[in-house]
């Protein structure tokens, strides 16, 4: 009996010496290397994003509008060269969770059902891929909070995203803020966060209507304490995101809010309009200024090999060509060789 338990222990400490051994140990971190990190900022990149990026078609409905079906969102992400998503979300107050789809009952398909597994999704990209540049979630919340509880409502929203994403990879408003008074003041004066400081994290930005956005914002005033940043013009004191659809109608005021180093969202096919060639008055208009150019066909293997769109050089994504430095190159910003 003794002899048994000596050779438990022997080989228990043997097992213990193994695990401590160089070939077991922990993964290294990865090792990448942008000289420019800690000089380019994020308001001077463009990148690809997708609309309803979690959308399957559905096969009953003929309506040109909602005929299309992206990929799943890691594709999107390793194939695609998507770097902004936009996400739905409804809220399912029963259950008490966000769910993920276009329109109730008409255009419900949809890649990921649960707000919480598109956030996973994405994650466990961004985990194996620690190299990549900022990536924007465009969150479209389809219901307004309560007129009571309105900032439990709030809390419990961006809960979703905390329970997937740890707080010190979420860039938030007052990342960006720091100790200016206000979030307008920053942005203004100096600009975005550089590259390096927001490697493999994540920026969401609230995109809906009027009401939503006063209320989110505490009447118009600021985003102080809150996870995500609001749609905004350069006038609002918090002032740093601005969703501007058209490109071609649209454009002065994307130039105007570009050069006072605001983010602009725009659409390069928007709905309703014929689909651009790689150039053209809305291909050009789009690929101008605007930092995350949106499409419904980033590839063609899910459009049937039809038109589909690409930044010009971008390898993902590249330097803004109003606001990015002149000599800046596109694997200064995502070298596909580090991911």
């Amino acid at each position: 009996m003794i002899r048994r338990i000596a050779v438990s222990l022997a080989l228990a400490l043997l097992c213990t010496a193994c695990g401590s051994s160089p070939a077991s140990s922990k993964k290294q971190p990865p090792s990448f290397n942008y000289p420019r990190d800690g000089e380019l900022r994020v308001d001077q990149i463009q990148l690809k994003a997708t609309h309803n990026s979690y959308h399957v078609q559905n096969p009953d409905i003929s309506n040109p509008l909602l005929a299309y079906t992206h990929a799943p969102l890691e594709k999107q992400l390793e194939h695609q060269g998507v770097r902004g998503l936009e996400l739905d979300a409804h809220y399912d107050s029963k259950q008490g969770v966000f769910e993920v789809f276009h329109i109730t009952l008409l255009d419900e398909g949809t890649r990921c059902r649960l707000l919480t597994d598109c956030l996973r999704t994405i994650k466990t990209w961004s985990d194996a891929h620690p190299a990549h540049h900022l990536v924007f979630i465009h969150l479209e919340p389809k219901d307004n909070p309560p007129a009571t509880g309105t900032e439990a409502w709030f809390l419990e929203l961006e809960s979703e995203f905390l329970s997937v994403w740890p707080r010190d990879r979420i860039v938030t408003p007052d990342d960006v803020r720091g100790n200016v008074a206000t979030l307008r003041e920053a942005v203004q004066s100096r600009g975005f966060p550089t590259l390096g400081e927001t490697r493999g994290k994540i920026l969401i930005y609230i995109d809906n209507h009027e009401t939503f956005r006063t209320m989110y914002t505490q009447g118009g005033k600021d985003v102080h304490g809150r996870l995500m940043f609001s749609d905004s013009s350069p006038s609002d004191p918090f002032a740093a995101i601005s969703v501007l659809n058209d490109p071609v109608a649209d454009q002065q005021q994307i130039l105007d809010a570009v050069k006072q180093h605001m983010i602009v969202r725009t659409r390069v096919d928007s709905e309703g309009s014929p689909l651009p060639a790689d150039s053209g008055p809305e291909f050009d208009a789009a690929v101008s200024a605007a930092q995350i150019v949106t499409t419904d066909f980033p590839s063609a293997d899910e459009n049937g090999g039809g038109y589909v769109f690409d930044l010009p050089g971008g390898k993902p994504s590249r330097c803004n060509p109003l606001t990015g430095p002149k000599d800046c190159t596109a694997e200064d910003v995502e070298n596909p060789s580090f991911m």
